[in-house]
């Protein structure tokens, strides 16, 4: 890099490696996937103007993979340019993906906390409901006890023990065969075995989706049940809700050919896959018993709580932070 390159801002790098590559705002949206507005905020440093630091992190190594340059270190020029610049324990500059560096936003009131509040008021409700109606069945104040009365007893049988049974008037009988009768057979009911359903596939660049098209990166997303998952890919400005069909239609994974935000059944419980050519964004309405993959490489949601989003890119894949 040049003395005069250096005393450049991001903005104004990535701006000269563009046109020195010869590609316009449009073509450079189109092969990044990034809204066109987000990148001329970006090459006038208006860094403000896009949501979030992840987001301009994520925008800035997309831009400058594209245009030739190195990714990560226009992250560190742009973390010195804003004063951002992270220190790790032995006081160095670090630049890369880092999870402590994830900007969360928790989305709305936490629903599903008020949610299961109110069930759980209604259970007692309903509790002592019933207990209120079994008393009034029962012996209460003012009502006379109800009395059972035992049904006689069937005689018991007489013991035939070195006796002729038949003196005893038991006799023993034997199903009549004839050419128009056969004997009762029981039923037997035969159970069907339930099909076995597919284990999970990991996903990656050689899943294929139902528009036959493959993705760099998929992110699949295994949940114990159907729930509250929404997700916003590459250039998209608003986010896409996973779909969960009803468990009597829902349909067990196919080997190709799924369809991307569709909960499919697998032995692990219900899957998800979405595919995108940089980064993509997670709302997590519930996170118990969530196992999230990047390309099948599984990522730690224990410090994540319902409701909140994260931000997952290329860079997660080769930076060791991201582990």
């Amino acid at each position: 890099m040049t003395a005069a390159g250096e005393n450049l801002s991001p903005g104004e790098r990535l701006l000269q490696a563009r046109e020195k590559a010869g590609l316009t705002l449009p073509e450079l949206a189109e092969r990044t996937k990034i809204p066109q507005a987000s990148l001329q905020a970006i090459e006038r440093d208006e860094y403000h103007k896009i949501s979030g630091d992840l987001y301009v992190k994520s925008f800035l190594r997309s831009y400058a993979r594209e245009v030739g340059l190195e990714p990560e270190e226009m992250i560190e020029v742009y973390q010195v340019f804003t004063g951002a610049a992270a220190t790790g324990a032995d006081g160095e500059a670090k630049t890369g993906w880092d999870e402590k560096d994830v900007q969360i936003r928790n989305v709305g009131l936490p629903w599903i906390q008020i949610g299961v509040g109110v069930g759980v008021a209604l259970a007692v409700l309903v509790g002592v409901w019933y207990l209120l109606g079994r008393g009034g069945d029962g012996e209460t104040a003012g009502n006379e006890p109800r009395t059972e009365v035992a049904a006689d007893p069937a005689p018991a049988r007489p013991d035939t023990s070195g006796r002729d049974t038949l003196a005893l008037g038991w006799q023993k009988s034997t199903p009549r065969v004839t050419e128009n009768s056969s004997p009762r057979q029981e039923k037997t009911e035969v159970a069907v075995p339930e099909p076995e359903l597919p284990v999970a596939l990991p996903g990656g660049p050689d899943l294929r989706f139902a528009s036959g098209r493959s993705w760099p990166f998929v992110l699949r997303l295994l949940v114990p049940a159907a729930g509250s998952y929404a997700v916003m890919r590459d250039a998209e400005s608003t986010f896409q809700d996973a779909r969960f069909p009803d468990a009597e239609t829902i349909a067990p994974l196919p080997a190709e050919g799924m369809e991307p935000g569709t909960a499919y059944a697998v032995r692990e419980g219900l899957v998800v896959y979405w595919g995108v050519e940089d980064h993509i964004s997670l709302r997590l309405g519930q996170v118990a018993g969530v196992r999230l993959s990047f390309n099948g490489k599984d990522q730690d949601l224990s410090r994540f709580r319902d409701g909140e989003v994260l931000l997952l890119d290329a860079s997660v894949l080769a930076d060791p932070g991201g582990e």
